[in-house]
């Protein structure tokens, strides 16, 4: 049994913290980054890290803070020693491009799963901690995009290659993707 601390929400901290998103590069010595590095604590010690280093990170609706629980993460998984991809496997509301505008190229996962380019070159990096593979152009067929054997081939080969790679879906209440995924 995992047990997950609770994230507080932005209203009932102290802080003035403009975008939770990315309360790890504005915030990090706060209560809410402390919440994220109890869930880091206990996913390496749970030894769930060590059997499966794919996570899905979904919720039953939109504006749960999957992005929010994503990328915190993601960034203190990195501080406790692990190397980390994430995956923005959210084509109806992709954020990445919108937080990581400088970095962050026009090409993503759909390019990837459509053939038209590498996972390699579609990645950047977050203040040189993660990797990020954002969503890239929105497809007309998302569900059938991450149902297919070419979203089954990265997510084999990522895995390969990152200690853990976090995967930010689409709610799960909402659509299908979360569920082909």
């Amino acid at each position: 049994l995992l047990r997950m601390a609770k994230i507080v929400h932005s209203a009932d901290v102290d802080e003035d913290i403009d975008d939770m998103r990315l309360a790890f590069m504005s915030h990090p010595n706060t209560i809410i980054c402390e919440a994220f590095r109890q869930i880091r604590t206990t996913l390496l010690f749970s030894g769930q890290v060590g059997q499966h280093n794919s996570i899905l990170v979904t919720s039953p609706m939109p504006s749960d803070g999957r992005t929010t629980v994503t990328l915190n993460l993601a960034s203190h998984l990195v501080k406790g020693g692990m190397k980390v991809l994430v995956v923005e496997a959210n084509f109806r509301q992709p954020a990445m491009r919108h937080l990581f505008k400088a970095a962050c190229p026009k090409i993503g996962l759909s390019s990837i799963l459509l053939g038209e380019s590498t996972w390699e070159e579609c990645k950047f990096s977050v203040n040189n901690e993660f990797d990020v593979i954002s969503a890239g152009p929105i497809p007309k067929n998302p569900a059938e995009l991450l149902g297919s054997n070419e979203m089954a081939a990265l997510v084999e080969d990522v895995a390969t290659r990152y200690d853990i790679v976090l995967y930010d879906s689409s709610p799960c209440l909402i659509v299908s993707d979360a569920s082909v995924l």
